[in-house]
């Protein structure tokens, strides 16, 4: 007997669709036709009380079901789904209202879905719709209403839904896991399932270029740009799906999660506090040394916090400007269009980065509904200049995001290869930026590095180095390759540095008294040498200065824990902290370590009189 019925249609060459009608007794009615309307060709799906039509503008569905799509960037996502790490999909009911916030159901199931909606609101690529046929005697609302309770966990939880980051889509297994989670042996369900396959090859072409690398070269950036322009995608679709093959990169999980976690606490107690920042902050440092680009926490900022007042202030300068640039390009007469200055473009660059070092979500904000009114308006209106005036600025800041990302990766990474590619890139976008106003690659790039308090003492040589290589490439001075070996030296000289300071540190935790004189320092560091080199770690000996500056930054350690930190932690003083910091030359990361080890020994009882640590130097 048959049990399910399997079609598959075209309603364009972007649009096609996927009917799977499965349950009792299908094979004995008829539940399907061709036909036209006004001269177009339609695909009429019917039951008793239920209909689906697919023309060529949208579809037509009334009677029982809904719509249901997996989650990506640019879906509205309940607060109350984004803090359940099971939930995965979107479920749309007909005739559903929200009313003083619950959700409510009426009769009024009809309804018309234009393409273009379905993929700006649902999934850029595969939207599913859904009736049922049964012989259920209630009204439309109680049977909607008993639809969610029986397939609503199902729907929102389920792994069958195509999931386009993985490839995965089964139809079969997601009509079976319904029908079981429906219980009416005398029910039939009918399922379909929409497909955008102009985005479908875009998100595929993406994430195939970010998948290994988790960066986009300058190859594939041009790659994909040329088949965006072939097949018309908008750009708020692109970044839907940049974003989207960023965010579910399963090695950027773990480090989203726990930012996310500290934003649902924050969430929970309508404040985040100093402490709370302060991790945010340090999560997305380590997510640059990940290479975890910095978008996908702001869209968690943006969903997360952006329903909390936190702190009562006037719209800083730099937003109003942002707001009265994009109003006078996208609401200015067509003659005016065009009137975007290097001036006007500086300032963009401008509140970006205050953005950034504010992270403040109101730019970020104002660019992504700015993109989606921008969108809306162009196929209402087909306003073809307004988009290439806005793609223009979105590629200036995608640009400073790559910058800035390349910047931050040779700044606070600790290792990492091609320099000589990175550098290029760096050299051409200089020229770009300075091209704009002289200097502005440096304001906007180099500058907050420096100021940035977690950069480490050779991060700070290598952004110098970059600063002063960049300039002297550009004035004959310098070829690439130099400035790369000088950064690749600058790398392996911290590496060694951490190979002896840990090793030199780890020796002379009982044995303080080797540090006293430079005879038994020179005695030490030949030891050491040569039990490094006999276990292949070094060749040759340890360099005298380097040693002596690990010497010495191990005792202004061993001072600072022993004598210090318990003081600090006593009087709570911590100006004493900050003057240390600046003072001794150690890195700020590197003492934030050592004080969570004093603390936990103090928790454990290792901290004898006068807050010493019993048998270590730090």
């Amino acid at each position: 007997m048959i049990e399910s019925i399997r079609l598959h249609g075209k309603i364009s060459p972007t649009i096609e669709y996927f009917a799977t009608i499965a349950g009792a007794k299908i094979n004995q009615r008829y539940y399907y036709e061709s036909t036209e309307e006004d001269g177009e060709p339609v695909d009429r799906f019917f039951s008793a009380g239920n209909e689906f039509r697919l023309t060529p503008r949208g579809i037509v569905h009334r009677g029982v079901g809904g719509s249901f799509c997996e989650y990506m960037f640019g879906v509205d996502q309940p607060i109350e789904d984004l803090v359940k790490p099971d939930v995965v999909n979107r479920l749309v009911m007909y005739g559903a209202i929200e009313v003083d916030g619950s959700v409510r159901f009426t009769d009024n199931t009809d309804g018309f879905d234009r393409y273009e909606r379905i993929f700006l609101d649902g999934h850029a690529v595969t939207n599913y719709y859904f009736f049922v046929q049964s012989d259920y005697k209630g009204s439309i609302r109680a049977r909607q209403e008993d639809l969610v309770r029986r397939l609503g966990k199902t729907l929102k939880r389920s792994r069958n839904v195509a999931h386009v980051s993985t490839g995965r889509a089964d139809d079969d297994l997601l009509v079976k896991e319904l029908l079981e989670a429906l219980r009416e042996p005398g029910s039939a369900l009918f399922l379909f399932r929409l497909v955008h396959r102009h985005h479908e090859e875009y998100y595929e072409a993406f994430r195939r270029a970010y998948e290994a690398e988790k960066a986009i070269s300058d190859a594939d950036r041009e790659q994909l740009a040329a088949l965006a322009a072939r097949y018309g995608i908008a750009q708020y679709a692109q970044e839907r799906v940049k974003i989207d093959v960023m965010h579910k990169h399963p090695d950027n999980k773990r480090i989203i999660d726990e930012y996310k976690e500290i934003l649902i606490a924050a969430g929970r107690n309508n404040e985040i506090n100093l402490s709370e920042i302060a991790r945010l902050t340090r999560l997305r440092t380590l997510s640059v040394r990940n290479n975890i680009p910095t978008t996908l926490f702001d869209t968690l900022d943006e969903r997360l916090l952006k329903d909390k007042k936190l702190v009562e202030t006037d719209e800083p300068e730099y937003i109003r400007e942002t707001r009265a640039i994009f109003e006078g390009l996208f609401l200015a007469r067509p003659e005016l269009i065009d009137a975007i200055t290097k001036e006007d473009l500086v300032k963009l660059l401008r509140a970006k980065a205050k953005s950034v070092a504010h992270r403040d979500l109101a730019f970020e904000a104002i660019l992504l509904e700015i993109g989606r009114v921008c969108d809306e308006h162009a196929v209402q209106a087909d306003a073809s200049v307004i988009l290439e005036n806005f793609s223009s600025i979105i590629t200036y800041f995608d640009r400073y995001d790559t910058t800035a990302s390349t910047i931050n990766q040779l700044a606070f990474m600790e290792a990492w290869d091609h320099p000589e590619e990175k550098l290029r890139s760096l050299l051409h976008n200089k020229k770009i930026f300075d091209e704009v106003k002289k200097g502005l690659f440096e304001e906007l790039f180099i500058d907050p590095v420096r100021r940035n308090t977690y950069l480490t003492a050779y991060g700070r040589r290598k952004v110098e180095t970059i600063a002063t290589g960049l300039v002297a490439i550009e004035e004959g001075n310098a070829s690439v390759r130099d400035i790369a070996a000088d950064l690749l030296a600058i790398q392996d000289e911290a590496a060694l540095y951490r190979l002896v300071h840990t090793h030199l540190k780890d020796r002379i935790k009982t044995f303080y008294s080797e540090l006293t004189s430079k005879v038994e320092q020179d005695a030490l560091r030949r030891i050491l040498s040569e039990e490094l080199s006999s276990k292949g770690l070094i060749a040759g000996e340890i360099p005298e200065g380097l040693f002596r500056q690990v010497v010495l930054n191990i005792q202004k350690e061993a001072f600072y824990v022993n004598s210090l930190l318990p003081e600090i932690r006593r009087t709570g003083d911590m100006r004493l902290r900050e003057d240390f910091i600046e003072n001794s030359g150690l890195d700020r990361f590197h003492i934030e370590e050592l004080e969570k080890e004093y603390d936990e020994r103090v928790e454990a009882g290792l901290v004898g009189a006068g807050g010493a640590v019993h048998a270590a130097v730090a």
